[in-house]
């Protein structure tokens, strides 16, 4: 009995975009200069950073895999910059 398993080869290449859109997000993505007591301030400071991880992963827009780890790295900053705000307030 054999089977033929098909597929593997665009598995083992999403895996390796998703290795290089890790480190494209390695270290630091924006400098981000806001005011945490100006809401404008803060979306603008956030519309940027999620631009930049944009910007980072676009060479592998086609990947749902990375297309899921840049929308978790958005949100994990979004997330650090809200709290900035109400840290203020």
């Amino acid at each position: 009995m054999s089977f033929e398993i098909k597929g593997l080869e665009k598995i083992q290449r999403d895996l390796a975009e998703v290795q290089s859109a890790l480190a494209s997000l390695d270290g630091e993505i924006a400098k981000l200069r806001f005011n945490s007591a100006n809401p404008a301030s803060v979306e603008q400071a956030i519309r940027e950073m999620e631009q930049a991880v944009d910007i980072r992963t676009a060479a592998y827009s086609g990947n749902p895999m990375v297309a899921k780890l840049a929308q978790v790295t958005k949100d994990a900053f979004r997330n650090r910059l809200l709290e900035a705000k109400h840290e203020k307030t």
